[in-house]
């Protein structure tokens, strides 16, 4: 694999054993609201916005824009960034490190936790036809300008070929396509398929640095789940820092996600590990599918969670 690119000083290039590369630039800053992260990979170049925690205010205290939205969350607010493990995907991606990019060109694939969507946007860039979900405060504040910024054309669904065809309402992005839907893991699948997209449709599960609170633990595995129970029985292949500790009763850790998986009738394998910027606290890839088929998961999951 090509080694992580410098992304505190304006990006870099790295090349895979396969000889492909990507790169990745940055712009804005100083008392911008947003920053532009660019990567170009696979031949197409993929821009996203993210939030710029630096920018300056006269105020001494901001709040939040979407502090009132109805599923506000502490865990949607960190969808304006972009995470450790969203490079370590874009690296197998670019590089088809894993057979990852083989196994998305062509899919219906699922992105759960989307954030930016520079993760489902370079999927789409390199030819899979990605759902991306999240909060809808995310959905309408990242992902929809962003599938905008990154579109050339809306996607004639029919003449689509791959497993499933694309999405309702997807717009052409590279070699595939992307479309959003907000997407809430503490409520009922059935209640929030939206524009016609079903997310258990779905060939493919992508869920990169999606989760890292305790408590969203378990309805992020039951929402899996409820997928990978649909009619492609897809699997799943989640990206994520591994940033709790195992004492905290906050911060999830990959062992505890994977106990939850294994809890609720799944194999999860690791089939890769990096290091990261914070020592002990490495990358992780989860491989992740059905044991056997399961009983089908009612509303009765989900009426503990509440909200945040």
């Amino acid at each position: 694999m090509g080694g992580e690119v410098d992304r505190e000083n304006g990006g870099g290039e790295t090349t895979g054993s396969g000889g492909s590369k990507w790169s990745v630039s940055h712009s804005g800053g100083g008392n911008d609201e947003f920053l532009f992260t660019s990567v170009q990979i696979a031949g197409q170049t993929v821009t996203v916005k993210k939030k710029n925690l630096e920018v300056e205010d006269d105020d001494e205290f901001v709040m939040d824009a979407n502090f009132f939205d109805e599923d506000y969350s502490i865990a949607g607010a960190t969808g304006f960034q972009v995470w450790q493990g969203t490079w370590c995907f874009i690296d197998l991606l670019a590089n088809n490190g894993l057979g990852l990019r083989d196994k998305l060109r062509g899919a219906t694939v699922l992105d759960l936790g989307s954030g930016t969507g520079l993760a489902g946007l370079c999927a789409a860039g390199a030819g899979a036809h990605v759902l991306m979900t999240d909060l809808s405060q995310v959905v309408d504040g990242m992902l929809v300008p962003n599938i905008q910024a990154n579109s050339s054309a809306d996607v004639d669904k029919s003449a689509i070929e791959g497993t499933g065809g694309g999405w309702c309402g997807a717009k052409e992005v590279g070699g595939g396509s992307a479309a959003a839907i907000p997407l809430d893991w503490r409520k009922p699948l059935k209640d929030q398929v939206a524009a016609g997209n079903d997310p258990c449709k779905a060939s493919v599960i992508l869920a990169v640095e999606c989760i890292w609170l305790k408590e969203l633990v378990q309805p992020f595995v039951d929402t899996v789940v409820q997928v990978m129970q649909g009619p492609s029985k897809p699997e799943c292949f989640m990206i994520n820092g591994n940033r709790g500790k195992e004492d905290s009763k906050t911060f999830a850790t990959m062992d505890g996600i994977k106990e939850a998986f294994e809890g609720s009738g799944c194999i999860v394998e690791t089939i890769h590990e990096r290091p990261s910027d914070e020592e002990g606290k490495p990358t992780v890839v989860f491989h992740i599918k059905l044991a056997a088929l399961q009983p089908l998961l009612g509303q009765t999951a989900f009426k503990s969670y509440g909200t945040l």
